[in-house]
C-alpha cells in the first residue's frame, strides 16, 4: 500500500454560512500532509484519519477559521505535528483534536481563536526541554501565550503524563508578556478518549477508566498559566504528584483516584479545589482569590498555610470559602482570610 500524500491546495470553503467539510482518509496507509486544506469562513470541518501514521510537515496548513471551526488529525499509529506546520480554527468556538495511539509529538502551532478547545490525545505525554520529550516545553509556552484566554489546552494520556525538570528559567510560562487578553488554561488528564475509526471529538467525551497518573517532577520549577490549571488523575486507578510551584490566573483543580501530594506552593487567581480517594498533602501555602476545597473520602488532609484573600464582608470562614472534608488523619492547617 502507497501513503496518501497530500502537497497541493483542497478548498471546501463556506458559501452563505454552511461550513466545508474535508475528509482525507487512509487504511492500511500513512497520511503526509505538506500542502493547504482549506475549509474556512465558519462551521468547515477537515478530518484528517488513518490507521497508521499522519505527518503535517513543515509548511502544511490545515485551516477552518471561522466560528465553530474544527479540525481532527486522529492516527491509528503516531501523529507528527512538525515545527512549521499550523492548524487554525480561529473564530468563536472552535475545536482541534491531535491524537494518535502511538507516539504524538507536537512542535508546529495552533490557533484557537475565542474560547477554543485544543485536545492533545496520546498514550503518553513527556513535556520538558530534552530531546526525547513528545512536547517541548517552548511549544506548549507557545500555545498558551498565543491563544485567547478562555480556551484551553488539554491533554489527555491513556496512561501517563510527565513535566521534566524545567532547564532556563525553570519556569513553563503560559503568560503573554505583552497581550492580557492572551493565555489559555492548562487541562492535564489521565484518561481514555477512543473515537477511532467514528471520526468524532473527543472533547467533551472522555471516558473515565484509566490509571493512568501525572507528575510534575521539578522542585524548583513554575508553572504560571494565565487561566485554569486542572491535574485529572485517572479515575479507576490514579496518583497526582506536583513538586512545582503552581500559579494561575483562574482556578486550580487537582483529582486522583488514590492520592495527591504537592510539595510545593499554590497561587491561585480564582478557586482551589482538590478531590482524592485517598490523601491530601500539600507541602506549601494555599493562597486563593476564590473558595478553597479539599475533600477526601478514604485518607487524611495535611496542608500548611490557606489564605484566602480579594473578598470583603467575610464574617465567618466556614461560610462557603474553606472547605476541608476529610476521614483518617487530621490536618494541622492554619487557615485565615484578608481582603
Amino acid at each position: 500500500h502507497h501513503a496518501v500524500n497530500n502537497s497541493g491546495r483542497i478548498s471546501a470553503q463556506a458559501i452563505e454560512q454552511r461550513g466545508g467539510e474535508i475528509y482525507l482518509v487512509a487504511a492500511g496507509r500513512d497520511i503526509a500532509h505538506t500542502g493547504i486544506l482549506d475549509a474556512s469562513g465558519g462551521d468547515g470541518r477537515i478530518v484528517l484519519a488513518g490507521d497508521r501514521d499522519i505527518t503535517l510537515t513543515s509548511g502544511a496548513l490545515v485551516e477552518a477559521s471561522g466560528d465553530r471551526g474544527s479540525v481532527l488529525a486522529i492516527a491509528g499509529g503516531s501523529l507528527d505535528h512538525q515545527a512549521g506546520a499550523h492548524v487554525d480554527v480561529g473564530g468563536q468556538g472552535g475545536t482541534v483534536e491531535l491524537s494518535g495511539r502511538g507516539r504524538v509529538r507536537i512542535a508546529g502551532s495552533v490557533d484557537l481563536g475565542r474560547n477554543g478547545h485544543l485536545l492533545i490525545d496520546p498514550a503518553t505525554m513527556t513535556i520538558g526541554d530534552g530531546v526525547d520529550a513528545d512536547l517541548q516545553t517552548s511549544t506548549l509556552e507557545a500555545l498558551l501565550q498565543n491563544n485567547d484566554r478562555g480556551s484551553t489546552v488539554h491533554i489527555v494520556a491513556t496512561d501517563t503524563i510527565t513535566i521534566q525538570d524545567l532547564g532556563g528559567d525553570n519556569t513553563l510560562n503560559g503568560v503573554n508578556p505583552t497581550d492580557d487578553t492572551k493565555g489559555a488554561g492548562l487541562r492535564l488528564e489521565t484518561d481514555t478518549c477512543d473515537q477511532f475509526g467514528g471520526f468524532g471529538e473527543c472533547i467533551g467525551s472522555v471516558t473515565r477508566s484509566s490509571a493512568g497518573s501525572i507528575a510534575i517532577q521539578g522542585a524548583d520549577d513554575t508553572l504560571d498559566i494565565a487561566g485554569d490549571i486542572s491535574i485529572i488523575g485517572g479515575s479507576s486507578s490514579s496518583t497526582v504528584n506536583v513538586n512545582a510551584r503552581l500559579i494561575s490566573g483562574g482556578d486550580v483543580s487537582i483529582e486522583a483516584a488514590d492520592a495527591i501530594d504537592v510539595t510545593n506552593t499554590i497561587d491561585a487567581g480564582g478557586n482551589v479545589a482538590m478531590y482524592a480517594n485517598g490523601n491530601i498533602h500539600v507541602g506549601g501555602d494555599i493562597h486563593a482569590r476564590g473558595r478553597v476545597d479539599l475533600m477526601t473520602t478514604a485518607g487524611g488532609i495535611d496542608v500548611q498555610n490557606v489564605t484566602v484573600t480579594g473578598r470583603t464582608g467575610i464574617d465567618d470562614l466556614h461560610d462557603a470559602e474553606i472547605n476541608i472534608a476529610r476521614t483518617g488523619a487530621s490536618t494541622s492547617a492554619a487557615v485565615s482570610t484578608g481582603t
